[in-house]
């Protein structure tokens, strides 16, 4: 009687059930391709980041060499147009295409106070930058000089977007 039974059952073929789809993705995909994106969105804000504040690390990583020069020979003549010469190139890479590096006297005395509250180009130690480095010779602590330079680099403003 079982084998009649079984005959009789309405049974069908197996059916397997239908491919899986490569889409929509596993919850686990989504957040994958999240992570990578938000890793990705970081690293350019942080080379972002980097790359506006770079033109402050290469002046004072130039100032440091001028410095390590002038503790070696001593030239405070040479010191000044180093220095000059320094705020003249970080000027024009801030600003290019304006003629602030041309700029002379106590306008350019001013330009430089820019960064700083206290005016330590027009009224302090950096007075000298006026004049200094076209004289033949020049009394002026250099010690001042480079405390006072140091610390206007390091408050230079930010370039503007799109300048490199």
């Amino acid at each position: 009687m079982a084998a009649e039974e079984m005959n009789t059952l309405p049974l069908r073929d197996i059916h397997l059930p239908p491919e899986i789809s490569w889409w929509p993705p596993a919850p686990g995909w989504w957040l994958i391709v999240s992570l990578l994106l938000l890793l990705l969105g970081l690293s350019l804000l942080w080379r972002r980041y980097r790359n506006r504040r770079r033109l402050r690390r290469e002046a004072l990583k130039a100032l440091r060499e001028i410095e390590r020069r002038f503790h070696q020979n001593s030239d405070k003549q040479q010191l000044l147009s180093a220095i000059s010469t320094l705020l003249r190139r970080l000027a024009i890479s801030h600003e290019p295409g304006s003629n602030r590096a041309g700029v002379i006297g106590e306008a350019w005395l001013r330009y430089l106070d820019h960064a700083a509250d206290d005016r330590p180009f027009s009224r302090g130690a950096g007075e000298v930058l006026a004049t200094g480095p076209y004289q033949a010779k020049c009394v002026y602590d250099a010690k001042k000089v480079l405390r006072v330079v140091r610390k206007a680099i390091r408050k230079w403003p930010l370039p503007k977007r799109g300048v490199r």
